[in-house]
């Protein structure tokens, strides 16, 4: 600027040596001439314009997400990103304005530095108890439109997409609070001196990991790097391409936010598995009548506008709520940005959710995504806060269907082959405590004990996922080591199984186990050979000596279930059968929601009580020899199978779920071929504002009267203070039995329908049970030694259950909740006995 007012000055100055009477019209063109030239020099420099970036933070220092940055009046202006940073082209000496909701705007004038440190300073306004509105809330209109186009914009609405992306997820200490013990004042001798020095020295070096976890690393650091497929309606694929831990071993294998949040925020409701609550979603059907709304701020752009938009639910409105902030553009009414956390500020378990959306193709479509979640564990003033924070940024978005051949069974599956992130995959750099974390956990000795109960984490998160404990060649079958029967007792084994580090395309498995008990010894084994990974093709060969219930119904789901075997109902399950089987399977998924066995098998069947089969009078059978041969059929539409490393596992039961059996038995000592068709299902409903109901229904079929052990049992529960579900809690273990049965298991949870009280401890949820049965058995004269009934004129049972009556906080992580419940039994099997109809028994649950 100086360089161009000289060279106007000397102009003027040269010229005005000239006598002043050559006239006033020289002067003019003179003063014309530096006028534009000041113009044109200040204008150059302003087009100038340079790169500013910057961080806007709030009075805490953390990141504010979503921040308006805008040059002063003009249309320019960008979003902070979940980082809090920002780039913007300016030009020095241009203002920049910087607003967020509940902060004071703030005015900035920009200079030759490029690196902006910005913090605002909180209004202390929130939004009011009561706002009082002359005519209807200018945010409806805004609301209405977004709802009218969300099917536009909805990513579950899309015939198709693909994305590449980059996940990563820090586990770290935000806070730590710990009381310093006062110590007693004691006389000094020797051997006191040396404890005090080594408990000095140990304080120590707990102070040193202390300030490592809070200033200089995390907890945990892992990064993946995925490939995402969708294919309407329910073909979903992701396939991780690399990953990197500082976790040895890390099962979790690519945990991304898209597992912890919805992926776009147009559902009506939002499922969060983590916390098992159901948040109704404030952009939904019927939201005004639940949510307040107000109109926060108004950023204009060049072309269109974004509507910041306050929400929480509306006072005394008594549902699981989320609150938070919608940034909606006008460029087709959708969601830009969304932050939204729970309403309930007394759960345990806090998160937070935020996306941002961009223009594609017409769309909006999710391009970045943060899930943070908080909670603080310990006792009394002693606490340390953990804080899980995981990222997603999507690239190489395209919005059209990908072919069908790149789908198969896996929702995720992993063909990264080592424990390695390369730079050029990454999307976003290595801060200083992430890169430290990947260094110190292998280098620092004071670490070894976290290291430690880290790595034990991981290997319980495996067990938990797959029933295994992973070796280097073998695995043990944990659900073998222990079980627990009325007839067995305790019952003690040992399963080991092969891994595919062992065995690529086989796999060997073998057991034994022990009954204190009844002192007998039992035994088993699989062989199992992988024809067509794509398409889970595998024949399985097994042998078992072991001990097994009658009337049991073989479905896909209980296979699946490593857990299976673990169930409140055998502690009181008392007749048991001896069988020795040979068994033959072959498995295969003819698509993700599809797995389909064929089966062949022979076995021997002795009851371990007394019981014979025949016409009374002549000689009857208490061993029974049985060919069967069928196919068992599941069907799962939303069930997410993963495959990490060598291990597949079910994230979580998904609903509905239909599993059907077909089957013929030959007896040879009866010389009988029979029929048998079993079907279930089972479906979970969520409802908005009303909780969650939950179904089972159960139906078979023989075609002729067989053995005991091969009927159909009704699943009788009384005497167990333990109720599992689809059970009759006032049926005797073994009271009734079926060669044609169907019943029904209908159970609605409130929630909070009944209203949220001000404390945490007591949050009484309200449970409703009906039950159902009805079945035949026909010629009930063959079965001798034991009596049966049937329930051809309709079992009846009710009940009533409160839940979470008192809630007791475990170390201000979860709350343990123990509540009640009783049933009643009625209808044409009501018992002489009033008080033999009713069934009371204690529940717990957990909850955050």
């Amino acid at each position: 600027m100086q360089l161009v007012i000289r060279l106007t000055m000397s102009l003027f100055f040269s010229h005005g040596r000239q006598r002043f009477a050559s006239g006033q019209l020289q002067l003019s063109r003179k003063l014309l001439l530096i006028t534009t030239l000041l113009v044109l020099a200040t204008s150059t420099l302003l087009s100038q314009e340079q790169l500013y970036q910057g961080t806007v933070l709030d009075e805490n220092n953390l990141p504010l997400v979503f921040a308006s940055v805008q040059v002063a009046n003009t249309t320019r202006g960008v979003f902070t990103d979940l980082d809090g940073h920002f780039s913007l082209e300016a030009a020095p000496g241009e203002r920049i304005v910087i607003s967020y909701v509940a902060y004071e705007q703030q005015d900035l004038l920009l200079s030759e530095e490029q690196k902006l440190r910005i913090q605002l300073t909180p209004t202390g306004l929130l939004l009011e108890e009561v706002v009082v509105r002359p005519k209807e809330n200018p945010a409806w209109r805004i609301i209405r439109r977004a709802l009218a186009n969300k099917d536009l914009h909805d990513p579950a609405q899309l015939p198709g997409y693909t994305y590449d992306a980059y996940h990563k997820t820090v586990l770290s200490v935000d806070s730590l609070n710990y009381a310093t013990p006062q110590k007693k004042t004691r006389p000094n001798t020797p051997a006191r001196e040396k404890r005090a020095a080594a408990h000095a020295a140990y304080e120590a070096k707990i102070k040193r990991r202390q300030d490592l976890f809070l200033n200089e690393m995390h907890m945990w650091v892992t990064e993946t790097r995925s490939r995402h497929l969708f294919r309407a309606p329910r073909q979903f694929k992701e396939t991780i391409l690399a990953t990197q831990s500082s976790l040895p071993n890390d099962f979790t294998g690519g945990i991304n936010p898209i597992n912890f949040q919805p992926f776009g925020f147009y559902q009506e409701v939002i499922r969060m598995e983590i916390t098992d609550q159901n948040y109704v979603n404030p952009l939904s059907e019927g939201t005004f009548r639940h949510y307040d709304f107000l109109l926060a701020d108004t950023i204009l752009h060049a072309t269109d506008t974004t509507y910041v938009i306050r929400f929480r639910p509306l006072a005394n409105k008594n549902f699981t709520a989320l609150q938070g902030l919608l940034y909606i553009n006008t460029d087709g009414y959708a969601i830009e940005n969304v932050i939204a956390a729970p309403a309930d500020s007394t759960q345990s378990l806090q998160f937070s959710i935020q996306q941002q959306s961009v223009r594609i193709d017409g769309r909006w479509f999710p391009q970045l995504l943060h899930a943070d979640l908080f909670i603080q564990m310990g006792m009394a003033g002693n606490f340390v806060g953990y804080g899980f924070r995981n990222r997603s940024i999507l690239s190489n978005i395209t919005l059209e269907p990908p072919a069908a051949r790149y789908f198969n069974h896996y929702l995720k599956e992993n063909e990264a082959h080592s424990n390695h992130m390369p730079d050029s995959l990454r999307l976003a750099p290595l801060q200083a405590r992430e890169q430290n974390t990947y260094a110190y956990w292998d280098s620092l000795p004071e670490l070894q004990t976290a290291y430690r109960v880290l790595k034990s984490y991981n290997g319980l998160v495996r067990v938990m996922s797959s029933g295994l404990w992973t070796g280097e060649h073998l695995d043990i079958v944990v659900p073998d080591l222990w079980r627990v029967n009325a007839y067995e007792g305790s019952r003690f084994g040992l399963g080991l199984k092969t891994n595919p580090r062992l065995l690529k395309h086989l796999s060997i498995y073998a057991y034994g186990a022990y009954g204190i008990r009844d002192q007998a010894w039992k035994y088993g084994g699989a062989l199992e050979a992988k024809l067509y990974r794509h398409r889970d093709i595998r024949l399985r060969a097994s042998y078992s000596n072991d001990l097994i219930a009658p009337g049991g119904l073989p479905f896909l789901s209980a296979i699946n279930n490593p857990w299976a075997s673990w169930s409140a109902r055998n502690l009181i399950l008392e007749q048991l059968d001896w069988q020795e089987e040979v068994r033959a399977d072959l498995i295969y998924r003819p698509h993700g929601s599809w797995q389909l066995n064929a089966f062949l098998s022979r076995s021997q069947r002795r009851p371990t009580y007394t019981y014979r089969y025949g016409e009374e009078g002549s000689a009857s059978d208490t061993d029974f020899r049985l060919t069967e041969t069928g196919i068992l059929l599941r069907w799962a539409p939303k069930e997410k199978l993963v495959k990490m490393q060598e291990v597949e596992a079910i994230l979580y039961p998904t609903f509905p779920i239909i599993d059907l059996s077909a089957a013929q038995l030959f007896f040879a000592n009866q010389n009988q071929a029979v029929q048998k068709l079993s079907a279930r299902l089972q479906h979970e409903q969520r409802w908005k504002y009303l909780g969650v109901t939950e179904l089972s229904v159960q139906a078979g079929w023989l075609s002729e009267s067989v053995p005991y052990p091969f009927l159909f049992q009704a699943p009788g529960n009384r005497g167990n203070s333990i109720s599992s579900g689809a059970v009759f809690n006032t049926a005797g273990v073994t009271e009734f039995a079926h060669d044609l049965f169907l019943q029904g298991f209908f159970t609605h949870r409130f929630g909070s329908l009944l209203g949220r009280n001000r404390t945490p401890y007591f949050r009484p949820e309200l449970r409703l049970i009906q039950q159902l049965g009805w079945g035949k058995l026909r010629k009930r004269e063959l079965h001798q030694d034991i009596i049966l009934n049937d329930m051809r004129h309709l079992f009846l049972e009710s009940g009533l259950g409160v839940d979470n009556i008192i809630r007791i906080p475990y170390f201000k992580a979860v709350y343990f909740g123990l509540g009640g419940s009783v049933w009643y039994r009625w209808g044409a099997y009501h018992l002489p006995e009033l008080k033999d109809n009713f069934h009371f028994q204690l529940t717990f649950n957990i909850s955050v």
